[in-house]
Order: C-alpha cells, then structure tokens, then sequence
C-alpha cells in the first residue's frame, strides 16, 4: 500500500480498480495524479488438460477488501469508481461452476477450437466480423467446448459482468471487454447472432453490452458495507489491455506501444477498424473511431522468470545481474540463439505446437552467453511482432511491464528497435480509467466521440505537421528518455534479426 501527501476537493477523487490475473490493483486519482495506491494478490489454480482458474470469490474479496482498507478520509472524498478486468474470462452460471472464472491461459477447450479451424469454413469469417482471435483463450472457444459436453440455457459470464451484478444489480458488460469475448460484432458494438446461433446460445444468456463511459449507480448495501459516500457512482470502464493503450496515447500522444509483463503485446491505436486474418490481430473498440490493434504473447517476463529458477538461481539481484551481463558481453551471445517460445505462442502462430528452442550451443557457450541469447530472443521476437502489426518505426514506443524498469533493458530495446523509448508512468488500466472519464466529461458523458486527436509527442527535429496544435492536452507524465541506439550496433542487430526470422521460417513451418 501507498499512500501520498496531496490535496484534494470535497467529491473529487476517482477510484480506479484493475483486476488482473496476478493481482488485484487500486489507485485514487486526482487531477491527474495519484494519491493512494494498494493491491492483493490473487492466486491461480492449475489442473487436468490445461485447466487455469480462479475463484470469483477471491476477486470479489479482493476489490472489496481494498475498498475497505482505504483511509476513511480520502475514502468520503471518492465521486467514481470505475474498473478495468483481464481479458478473455469465463464463468458458466450453471449451478456447479459458479465460482469458477476461466482465465486467458486456461487450456481445456484447445482440442475444440482446433477440430472447429480445421473442420468449418467458419472461422475467418467469424474472425473477420469480431475482431477477436479464434483461440482457445477466449469465452467463444470454452462455449463452443462446454456445449459439446453439457448443452445448458444457463447465463456465460466474466469478472466484468460478475463484479457489475454484484455492485450494480445487473450483468452489464463494457463494448471493450464484450470484444474479446469472440461473440461480439467489432464494429456495430452488439452480440453477433450468426455466432449465437452458430453456439446455440441466446442474447439473454449473456451481458448486456453498454459504453465504457456508462455510469450506474452502486448498490445501497454494498456502498454501505464499503463506507462508500451514498453519491459516488460506478462508470463500467473496460478491458485492461485497451485500457493501457489508451493511457499510454493520453499520456504521450504516441499511438503504438509495447507492454512485457508477464506477457507480451504490441499493440496501436487507430482510427479504423483493421483485421488480418493471416496474423489474427486483435482489433477491440472503445468507440467507433477508436480502435486498439495488436499482437500478443506469451512469453515476456515469465521467459526471464524461467531463466532465473533454471541457471541463476544463486543471484540475489538478478536484475543488476543483467545489467552487468548485458555491459560486458557482445550482441549475438557468441551466435547463441534462442526462439523464445516455451510456453507456445499466440500470434501469429496461435499454436502450443511451437516450443523454444536454442542454436548453435557448443561446449564453450556459457550461462551468462544464455542470458544474453535469451533476452535477444525476446526483444527480437516482439520487433517481429511489431512488423506483423505494421507499426511506424519512424516515431517513439511507448512501452510499459516490469520488463522496462530495467535501465539497461530499455538501452537495448532503443538499439534493436531503432527506436526511442519513451516511458510514461501513467500508461497502465488504472490511468486509462481515469482518461476515460475525464475525457467523456467533456463529450457530455458519452465516449462516441472520443478520436485519434491527441496532439503526437514530440521529439526534436519532428516536423510539424504530426501535430494538431492542440498543445494544451499534452501532459507533463510522458518521458522521452536518452536512448539513442548506436548505429554500429544497430546494425549488428539488424543483422542478428534476419537471423531470427530465418530461424522461424525453417523450425515452424506454420509461419507463411
């Protein structure tokens, strides 16, 4: 828990609360800036075929918990509340699994959505029409699976719609969140009924799909148990992914971005509704001129995680280990490589038939050399990830995770990205909640009109005409740090990155 000496205005504080998958995070917001911070937790159970759950009781333990916790002055101060969720969760309201919620890793519906791919005509079309990718992560798949083994006319939910009914009374779900569900129309905002009928569910048995900016009011029981003033209310926000991007964009007026937390994602913002099927990017709404495209992965920092259990477990610091590592060795980790792929691979593969692998490991190679290979491999592999997305290598990423609160990691991300790196402290769901607010406010509560209309950030010698003039949006959070890659070593990694890309071309054959 943090707290902080600020100032504040009788009913002016914002509530922001971001359910993750690891844990559950708060965070009180006034004029821009935060005031307390706390988080819990939130712990993941593994099983037979793939299975990776969660109770919903701990969740909703855990929002509560933290609500309770907060000081009581700054708590009488709040007027919104409002929270962002994980992606892609499912919870079947069938009188047995009610308190199981599916998350984004949960396997068990692998086997269905491969014999749907492989056996129907259906899913690019599906695809093209959601935005969402045909994977076995996403509410779409754990349905289509659950319906080939008990046909029911119970309700399928998330945490999104659980945490709703539970403060406000009914299952609502934000457009953002329904988007990656796979059974929502991208681009009309409404439940797809050709998917419906495809599943044999009905509009009844899902949330009711409603603008991020919504407000409702709190339950009266639950904003009293919660010493929550009677006045404040709930806005329903999003989804945490497109919640991130779009603080990022606020904060910065850069539109692409690249997060390594656990996982990984590039991800742009754009004012068109843009899908590949032949990469399955995402493609998730705010509005209907505001978009968040991007590419996933499931390998970010878990991969380094693995590395320090695997080889470092001796080192105290890994992280300075890095640093130290990363300024005494080469680029190209005396031609080790690595494929980082060893916990399979969302895009643009959408397969666990790929697996990480190394080349060229000889008797000579030391761990510090695996080190190395293994953090190019990364970096590598989301440069690859950015050039299937088809980013602007010509402006600024914004990037955000754990990953980056590595000075040394962050010089070498500039060099292998030709890019400099621009970090913002406010580019996480919590900040994107209060963006979203503060923004509709001035639309008269309503996020139709929110656009691409950010004034760029800008870097010295940038022309003037990526910019709107519109100077007076620009915050003072977004930080352009000194990261100005060497063009030898650019060129090294160029070089090593052709390298890579000829490495995925031969050992996964999925790749066309």
């Amino acid at each position: 828990m943090s707290e902080y000496n600020m100032t504040m205005d009788q009913g002016n504080l914002f509530l922001g609360i971001d359910i993750g998958t690891t844990a559950v995070k708060i965070g009180l917001i006034s004029d821009g800036k935060l005031l307390y911070d706390d988080l819990r937790s939130l712990k993941t159970y593994r099983g037979e075929g793939g299975s990776a759950y969660q109770q919903l009781d701990d969740i909703i333990g855990a929002v509560k918990g933290l609500v309770l916790a907060i000081p009581q002055l700054y708590k009488e101060q709040i007027g919104v509340l409002s929270f962002s969720v994980a992606m892609h969760s499912t919870i079947s309201l069938d009188g047995v699994n009610d308190n199981i919620v599916r998350i984004w890793s949960d396997r068990t519906a692998e086997k269905t959505i491969k014999s749907f791919v492989d056996t129907t005509d259906q899913a690019v079309a599906f695809y093209k029409r959601t935005g969402s990718p045909i994977h076995s992560m996403t509410p779409f798949a754990r349905i289509l699976h659950g319906l080939h083994s008990n046909h029911g006319d119970y309700k399928w939910i998330g945490i999104k719609e659980a945490v709703m009914k539970e403060f406000c009374g009914d299952y609502w779900i934000d457009r953002s969140t329904a988007a990656a569900t796979g059974l929502m129309d991208g681009q009309k905002f409404i439940w797809d009924k050709e998917i419906l009928n495809y599943l044999g569910v009905s509009e009844q048995q899902l949330g009711k799909i409603v603008s991020p900016t919504t407000m409702f009011p709190i339950n009266e029981t639950v904003s009293k148990n919660l010493g929550l003033p009677k006045t404040a209310e709930m806005m329903i926000g999003g989804s945490d992914g497109v919640l991130a991007a779009y603080a990022g964009y606020m904060s910065s007026g850069i539109k692409q971005s690249l997060t390594i937390g656990t996982s990984m994602a590039v991800r742009k913002l754009s004012s068109k509704w843009l899908v590949d099927p032949s990469v399955q990017n995402f493609c998730y709404g705010l509005s209907p001129d505001l978009y968040v495209c991007g590419l996933p992965s499931n390998n970010g920092g878990c991969v380094l995680e693995w590395l320090h259990q695997t080889m470092f477990q001796d080192a105290t610091d890994f992280y300075g280990l890095i640093d130290d590592v990363l300024n005494r060795t080469e680029a190209g980790a005396n031609d080790l490589q690595f494929l980082p792929y060893i916990n399979g691979e969302r895009a643009p593969f959408w397969t666990t038939e790929v697996h990480g692998s190394f080349s060229n490991v000889s008797i000579t190679h030391t761990r510090e050399d695996f080190l190395r290979a293994i953090i190019e491999g990364l970096l590598f592999n989301a440069r690859f990830l950015q050039d299937k997305l088809g980013v602007d290598r010509e402006w600024p990423l914004s990037v955000s995770g754990g990953f980056f609160n590595n000075q040394a990691l962050i010089d070498l991300a500039a060099t292998v990205f030709h890019r400099n790196i621009v970090v913002t402290p406010t580019n996480e769901p919590l900040f994107g909640l209060y963006h979203l607010y503060q923004q509709a406010a001035k639309v008269s509560d309503s996020v139709e009109n929110l656009s691409l209309k950010r004034k760029l950030f800008t870097i010295e010698n940038d022309s003037n005409e990526r910019n709107d003039g519109n100077e007076s949006q620009q915050l003072e959070t977004a930080k352009l740090l000194p990261t100005t890659f060497n063009p030898e070593k650019a060129e090294i990694y160029d070089q090593l990155y052709d390298h890579f890309k000829k490495t995925i071309a031969s050992q996964v054959p999925l790749l066309q």
